[in-house]
C-alpha cells in the first residue's frame, strides 16, 4: 500500500500572509490536498509534551505539497490543525509527514 492510496481525507491548506501595506494579516486558502490524519497516542503526546511544541496529530501526504510550518489544515467539519513541522523522512519525495496541533 502507498501513502497515496491511504490518503482519503480532503484538507484545505490556509496560510497567513502579511499585507504589504502594513495592514492586518490575511488568511487565504493556498491548496487543497488529500492526507491521512492520525491522532497521536497518549504516550506519543507525552513525549512531545517534553518539547516546547504540542503535537496532537500526524498527517501523511503523498508527494511534496506546498505546506509550511504555521500553515493551517482545515478538515471536513471545520476542525483545524496548526502545522508545527513538515518532514520528508526518506528524502525521496514520495511522501511527507506533517506534525500538527489541533486548534480549539
Amino acid at each position: 500500500m502507498s501513502v497515496a492510496s491511504l490518503a482519503t481525507t480532503p484538507l484545505a491548506v490556509r496560510r497567513r500572509t502579511l499585507s504589504p501595506s502594513g495592514g492586518p494579516a490575511v488568511v487565504s486558502a493556498v491548496a487543497s490536498i488529500l492526507g491521512r490524519v492520525q491522532p497521536l497516542s497518549g504516550s506519543e503526546q507525552r513525549i512531545y509534551a517534553r518539547d516546547t511544541e504540542r503535537v496532537t496529530h500526524r498527517v501523511y501526504v503523498a508527494g511534496r505539497p506546498d505546506v509550511r510550518s504555521d500553515d493551517e489544515l482545515v478538515l471536513p467539519g471545520g476542525r483545524r490543525l496548526l502545522v508545527r513541522a513538515v518532514r520528508d523522512i526518506d528524502e525521496l519525495g514520495r511522501f511527507v509527514t506533517i506534525e500538527a496541533e489541533e486548534q480549539s
